[in-house]
């Protein structure tokens, strides 16, 4: 009778002490999962209170009604624009950038990537809404200081927009950029300053649409 009665405790006592249940009965605390600290706790609650602010910001972005920036252009450039590959990708284009947070476009020379893109974005409401998500400003980089004057210009005379004002530039030794900039050209190493300008003193609301080419050694 006594070995039936230790055959019956000796397996209760191993599998109190697989569940970590002391002699008192008590669950002992686990040696793998520690307590976290204040610090940690602290962060953790930030992270997690960033990230519900940035998902309910994104469902009341599809709650709100689209952003149309009204445009009016010269009837010689709808008819030249019609002509242009990149026009008929236009809401791929735009459902690529808002699902993503890199996008990147590949197109011959002359597709109007350099050109069409921008307007594309300042019709959607980039560079000129409050809306989350469409803070800041469109920056538009080539490697040369003449492509960055004939590409503004263009881009403005597009836009039916004045130089200067909400389509700017800047090189070196050069710029013209308003108050209310939506759109700005500029070579890579003026964006790379700016980069640096930035992080270091954490400047809010910028935010760079850049188109890089790929034979400049800083792109």
């Amino acid at each position: 009778m006594e070995e039936d009665s230790n055959a019956l405790i000796l397996p209760c006592k191993r599998k109190n002490k697989a569940q970590g249940i002391g002699k008192d009965g008590k669950k002992s605390k686990s040696k793998e999962d520690p307590k976290m600290s204040k610090t940690q706790l602290k962060k953790l609650q930030k992270l997690e209170d960033k990230e519900l602010q940035q998902s309910e910001a994104a469902l009341q972005e599809c709650f709100n009604p689209p952003i149309v920036v009204p445009v009016s252009r010269p009837q010689e450039v709808e008819k030249a624009r019609r002509d242009l590959p990149i026009i008929m990708m236009e809401q791929e284009i735009m459902e690529a950038i808002y699902e993503n947070t890199v996008v990147i476009l590949c197109g011959e020379t002359g597709c109007g990537k350099t050109t069409q893109v921008p307007q594309f974005l300042y019709e959607a409401g980039f560079g000129t809404s409050n809306r989350a998500g469409r803070k800041g400003m469109i920056g538009i980089t080539q490697p040369r200081r003449v492509a960055v004057l004939a590409t503004s210009k263009r881009v403005s005379y597009e836009l039916g927009l004045k130089l200067g004002k909400e389509v700017g530039f800047q090189v070196r030794h050069d710029k013209e950029v308003g108050s209310k900039c939506s759109i700005k050209f500029m070579t890579d190493g003026i964006l790379l300053r700016e980069i640096q300008v930035l992080y270091m003193f954490a400047f809010p609301g910028y935010s760079y649409q850049s188109i890089l080419f790929n034979r400049s050694a800083l792109s």
